[in-house]
């Protein structure tokens, strides 16, 4: 089972978002913040995508995802917040990221996710729009 890590400080999205991904067959995991977020990435199981919000109190869903990657390296992550975003939607390290514009329906979720599973640049990239 896949396991996602759900980071996001809206606890109604957060749970609703963990509540569809579970339907899915996902195995999930929820936090309110960064440091949270930290401490159960270093948790079993394994987490293979981190859907974050880029907004996060405290810390920026990109801090996160920087040291995030340092705990693990292969990590998958799908970034949510409030459109417009601009600049390249692949971080530096050139890792597979993506970007899911809130409100985003099921679907865009489910799909967003099966796209970085995939390791589908491509799929990645439809539902996406660049990060700033």
């Amino acid at each position: 089972m896949v396991a996602v890590l759900i980071v996001e400080s809206d606890e109604a999205t957060r749970s609703l978002a963990g509540f569809v991904l579970q339907e899915y067959g996902f195995e999930v995991s929820l936090a309110a913040n960064g440091p949270e977020a930290l401490w159960r990435l270093r948790q079993p199981p394994p987490v293979e995508i981190l859907f974050t919000e880029i907004n996060l109190d405290g810390m920026c869903g990109r801090e996160l995802v920087g040291r995030a990657r340092a705990l693990k390296r292969d990590l998958r992550v799908l970034y949510t917040g409030d459109p417009p975003m601009t600049g390249p939607l692949r971080d530096p390290a050139n890792l597979q990221a993506a970007f899911l514009p809130k409100i985003y329906s099921v679907d865009a979720l489910i799909g967003a996710v099966r796209c970085l599973l995939r390791d589908d640049a491509a799929c990645a990239a439809a539902p996406a729009r660049p990060l700033t």
